[in-house]
């Protein structure tokens, strides 16, 4: 029972949660440096395929305090100065002509 309440509860819940992202990142607000979640919502690539660039030195990763990040100018560069077959760009070109 609380399974199922769960269930209808929780997707509208979490979508609106990601909408209220979506709105803050695409109207401007630019960070510094992102998570790789928030990198891989924001610029398109999933998380796997950023921690593959990172594993083959295509795109650098920051350590802080056990956290993750990436650093915002190392993935815009990557994605002004290489092509590289499969990159969805949608979403990284809809948030930079956004702001």
């Amino acid at each position: 029972m609380i399974t199922e309440i769960l269930e209808r509860v929780l997707p509208p819940i979490i979508e609106a949660e990601m909408e209220k992202f979506k709105e803050i990142t695409m109207v401007g607000i630019k960070k510094e440096y992102y998570t790789v979640a928030e990198a891989s919502f924001v610029f398109g690539p999933s998380d796997k395929t950023l921690y593959r660039w990172n594993k083959q030195n295509i795109l650098k990763f920051t350590k802080l305090n056990g956290m993750t990040f990436i650093k915002r100018e190392d993935i815009e560069s990557l994605f002004k100065e290489t092509q590289v077959a499969g990159i969805n760009l949608n979403k990284y070109n809809q948030m930079h002509n956004a702001v």
